[in-house]
């Protein structure tokens, strides 16, 4: 057998390890992209036709194998040696870095959305295992391959807010009803000037955060919360169009007095 064809024989077995797709469907991708398995995989994560096949394959036992059995092996690698259906904030971060995001990327606020995560840093073994077999992602490399979409998924309004609202449960501290203000914080100057449904400037943000300090950083409660976003992506620029009367929170009706008089204030001539 010769070197080179022995070379296309691996990559064949290795896209079939990676995806559980047939050795016919591993061959076609390979041969499309002159054997270069990342190329392949990208396309192959990109064919949702292809997948569905692949994980019927997984399902059926074939040459991939069953999918839950590569989860569970992926599992393994990252949960807790005490508590072996958690994964805790060191496998966490080994978890991140095969994957090859930072841990305070935003992004990952869409892996824990997707895999249920209980708290931050901390996955369960039923959220995450069922969260990838739902995405037919049961590889690291199939899994890093879906965090583009994830991140695309993100600049989609509904989605944004779905994973904006679960943000709330998944970081406050476990058994309390509000948020810590730092902790809210460093979210919203995460999540706020990234959604796409919003036109809320840094300087806006700048203002919100610095009207709650102004009140003793009191925990964030979950109404306020969620309507913060909802209020962020109607407010007009000057703060005119607020409608007192409609049924938001006292705190975001007194942050719209705090911000006119503060726009005034900078409106004003030196």
């Amino acid at each position: 057998m010769s070197s080179s064809k022995a070379a296309r024989e691996t990559r064949v077995r290795e896209f079939i390890d990676i995806t559980g797709a047939s050795p016919q469907e591993a061959a076609r991708f390979l041969k499309a992209t002159s054997y270069r398995l990342d190329a392949a995989l990208e396309a192959f994560s990109n064919d949702p036709t292809a997948m569905r096949a692949a994980e019927q394959q997984r399902l059926s036992g074939g040459e991939g194998g069953i999918s839950i059995r590569n989860l569970d092996k992926l599992w393994d690698k990252y949960r807790d040696v005490e508590k072996p259906d958690e994964i805790h904030f060191e496998g966490t971060i080994r978890y991140c870095e095969d994957l090859g995001i930072a841990p305070e990327d935003i992004v990952m606020l869409a892996v824990a959305w997707l895999t249920k995560a209980p708290t931050m840093g901390h996955f369960s073994k039923k959220g995450w295992t069922d969260g990838w077999r739902e995405a037919r992602r049961d590889t690291i490399e199939l899994q890093r391959a879906y965090i583009d979409r994830l991140r695309a998924d993100l600049h989609k309004g509904d989605t944004f807010r779905q994973v904006y609202a679960f943000t709330f449960d998944y970081a406050k501290a476990e058994g309390q009803k509000s948020m810590q203000y730092e902790i809210a914080q460093e979210l919203w100057k995460l999540l706020i000037p990234s959604d796409p449904a919003a036109d809320f400037p840094t300087s806006h943000l700048d203002l919100w955060l610095e009207f709650l300090q102004t009140r003793g950083e009191r925990p964030v409660s979950k109404d306020t919360w969620n309507l913060f976003l909802d209020f962020t992506r109607t407010i007009d620029p000057l703060f005119q169009e607020h409608d007192e009367e409609a049924a938001w929170p006292s705190v975001i009706d007194d942050f719209v007095d705090f911000a006119r008089h503060s726009l005034a204030c900078m409106a004003q001539p030196a």
